[in-house]
């Protein structure tokens, strides 16, 4: 595994892999399995069609780019989309789609991550130290989520810090 590979700081950004819905689907998952009588967007050979074809999925409907998946939930063409909070965020930027937290929704988390910094292991304890309690103020001190917030991106704020690793 690379958490044992390099020191970290962190976390800069909390990463909810799953399936997404319209934020009026009345779609409810409680289970992987549930999902088999949707459509699901995914992106061609990336890791939702890995990830749905391994359990033995065939009612997904592949697409060569986030955006294609993006415009295909937002018109209905699909039922969900194996995505994360975080492809969702950059690809309603780049299309230009306001308030995207309120239009797409997760009926279903099937993996949460948090994104760091990656530090090499050779780096000294009082450096890691550093950047972390300047990160913890900035985090404390309001200033992540403001960042977050002025890019489009308050989805990706780790808002429980206590529970994420270091």
């Amino acid at each position: 595994m690379r958490e044992g590979k390099f020191k970290w700081v962190g976390p800069l950004a909390e990463k909810k892999i799953g399936l997404y819905a319209k934020a009026d689907s009345t779609i409810k998952l409680e289970k992987i399995e549930e999902a088999r009588k949707f459509l699901i967007g995914v992106q061609r050979s990336g890791h939702g069609m890995q990830y749905l074809k391994a359990r033995g999925f065939k009612n997904f409907d592949p697409s060569t780019k986030p955006i294609a998946n993006l415009r295909k939930l937002l018109r209905g063409n699909n039922d969900l989309w194996f995505s994360s909070n975080a492809t969702i965020a950059g690809n309603c930027r780049r299309v230009n789609v306001k308030n995207c937290q309120a239009k797409i929704k997760l009926v279903l988390l099937v993996e949460n991550t948090f994104m760091s910094i990656a530090f090499n292991k050779q780096t000294p304890d009082s450096v890691i130290d550093l950047w972390q309690g300047t990160y913890d103020a900035l985090y404390r001190g309001g200033i992540i989520k403001k960042i977050l917030k002025a890019h489009g991106l308050l989805s990706l704020y780790p808002s429980n810090l206590r529970d994420s690793p270091r």
